[in-house]
C-alpha cells in the first residue's frame, strides 16, 4: 500500500471507553467489510460513547490495519469501504487496481 492518506472530516469525536484485542471465542461479523471474524482470529472490539449513545464495535484486523495506514485524519465506525472507495477510487476488499494486472 502506498502512503496515502484519506481524510475524513470529523464533526465531533467520541470517547473510548475500551479498547481490546480479544480471540474470537465464537464467529462474530466485522462492523466495516461484514466478512466473518472466524472463532480464533483476533479483533478489535471497541465500546465507545458518542452523544450520550454507548455503541460497541468489532473489526478484523484487516479493517483495523486499512483505518491505521489510511485514515490517520479520522474516521466514522461502520463506513470504511465507503470512505476508501470514495478516496482512493476503489474497493479495498478487492485485488488493487495496479496489482490486477500482474494476476
Amino acid at each position: 500500500m502506498d502512503d496515502a492518506c484519506c481524510c475524513v472530516v470529523v464533526d465531533d469525536y467520541a470517547t473510548i471507553l475500551s479498547d481490546t484485542a480479544p480471540v474470537a471465542r465464537k464467529p462474530h461479523t466485522c462492523g466495516e467489510c461484514g466478512d466473518t471474524i472466524p472463532v480464533g482470529q483476533r479483533y478489535e472490539n471497541v465500546a465507545i460513547l458518542f452523544e450520550s449513545e454507548l455503541t460497541r464495535h468489532k473489526t478484523c484486523l484487516p479493517c483495523v490495519w486499512i483505518r491505521r495506514d489510511f485514515f490517520r485524519c479520522g474516521f466514522y465506525y461502520g463506513r470504511l469501504v465507503e470512505d476508501f472507495r470514495e478516496c482512493n477510487g476503489w474497493d479495498y476488499r478487492d485485488i488493487p487496481p495496479e496489482e490486477e494486472d500482474s494476476v
